[in-house]
């Protein structure tokens, strides 16, 4: 029973009681196409949810790196791919997982990168959750244990958010293991007041809370529109995997990251490093790139408009991010800055014709309005928000399987 039929069904119910409606029907077949294409799902991308490595070419792995922490990771290697570059290795942020960089994966290919992984950090994802700090240090030790297990002694790497802050860490740290450095959403120090505000609820949460999670993710998105009805629900559910008590440990020993730590480790990357900072990133702001890119020696700040905190979770958004990594830091020039900020119908705040769809609303508002109620519901039907599907379930469709199956939060 698809979502045409109700559309169908709500038109034929609403004749009945408008019969006037019946006179205006060329209009309304056109105004129910616009209204359907704001509810329509991007066919480019996998509609699987949450989406299986392996749909995307990737394989999921583990590795033990030690101190009973085991790492997994997705992995795609293209063989017939030059050397010319070193592996890409993305992280992610707080309290997300690999499936974070969904929207920007299959935007990659051999022209990128030889090799492409992308590791669930210590305890967010399927890897190990142990006791203990979640530092930006602590992860960047683990991402050099990581790496000298799988023999791979430099790379390019990308860092989101929290990942960011692991990725500078380690290029400071490790700065001929990193040939060119990508930081979204980045700060020199955690000091920022929304972020601070974060950690405080965080903290105040006495159990999992899919309200404050889908609250907290849908935020750093400028147009939920634009980014698929399968991918918002599956970063909320992805950072639902890891307990409670790595969400706090998570926030607060990100938050210990000083403006005396990023002054001392930043000027010390000796990576050519492209900072992305999005024009309405609420959580870290311009400023704080702006510092980012006054430390570090080889650095260029691109900024991406109207796009917020997560560049690269909207659609393009994600083709800026994958065109700024296919073309490197050396290609990061004033042309490609200069290119991306002209990008002007990048992260449209809406979609479709609004001034037109506005004024048909208010002259023909019955129609209108019983269309946007019936499509509103059934695109949230469709993306599983909602009391319907409380946080200690998750949808999942797991490899070849073709039924549903239902997990449980292990927190």
């Amino acid at each position: 029973f698809g979502s045409s039929s109700i559309f169908l069904l709500a038109y034929w119910w609403l004749s009945n009681y408008f019969s006037w409606i019946m006179w205006l029907l060329p209009l309304q077949v056109l105004l129910l196409g616009w209204i359907r294409q704001a509810f329509a799902e991007d066919p480019r991308w996998p509609t699987l949810f949450p989406l299986p490595a392996d749909v995307l070419g990737y394989t999921s792995k583990f590795v033990d790196i030690g101190d009973n922490v085991s790492l997994h990771y997705v992995e795609r290697v293209f063989p017939g791919a030059g050397r010319s570059k070193p592996p890409l290795v993305l992280l992610h942020g707080w309290p997300d997982s690999w499936r974070s960089w969904l929207r920007l994966l299959p935007l990659l290919g051999e022209e990128d990168a030889p090799r492409i992984l992308v590791p669930d950090q210590r305890g967010y994802g399927e890897s190990s959750k142990p006791n203990g700090s979640l530092a930006p240090l602590v992860l960047a030790d683990d991402l050099d244990k990581f790496l000298k297990k799988l023999g791979i002694s430099r790379v390019r790497l990308v860092g989101h958010s929290m990942g960011s802050f692991v990725a500078w860490d380690f290029a400071a740290r490790h700065p001929q293991a990193v040939e060119e450095l990508f930081l979204e959403g980045t700060s020199g120090h955690a000091n920022a007041r929304v972020f601070l505000d974060v950690v405080h609820m965080v903290q105040g949460l006495k159990e999992h809370s899919y309200s404050f999670m889908r609250d907290f993710q849908y935020s750093t998105f400028i147009n939920l529109s634009t980014a698929g009805t399968w991918f918002p629900p599956t970063t909320v559910y992805e950072s639902l995997r890891a307990p409670l008590s790595v969400w706090k440990r998570g926030a607060e020993d990100l938050a210990t990251v000083t403006a005396d730590d990023g002054k001392r480790l930043l000027p010390k990357i000796k990576a050519s490093t492209v900072i992305i900072h999005g024009e309405k990133d609420a959580l870290f702001s311009h400023n704080n790139s702006l510092e980012v890119r006054n430390l570090v020696p080889h650095a260029v700040l691109i900024t991406v408009p109207h796009a917020s905190h997560s560049v690269h979770w909207e659609e393009s958004g994600a083709e800026a991010m994958a065109k700024i990594i296919r073309r490197g830091a050396g290609g990061a020039t004033a042309e490609t800055i200069e290119e991306v900020a002209s990008m002007s119908s990048i992260l449209p705040p809406h979609r479709g014709c609004t001034s037109v769809l506005a004024l048909a609303s208010a002259l023909f508002a019955p129609t209108v309005l019983g269309l946007l109620l019936v499509g509103a519901k059934v695109t949230r039907m469709r993306s599983g928000v909602g009391s319907a599907m409380p946080h200690q379930r998750l949808l999942s469709t797991e490899g070849q399987e073709a039924s549903a199956l239902l997990y449980h939060d292990t927190a």
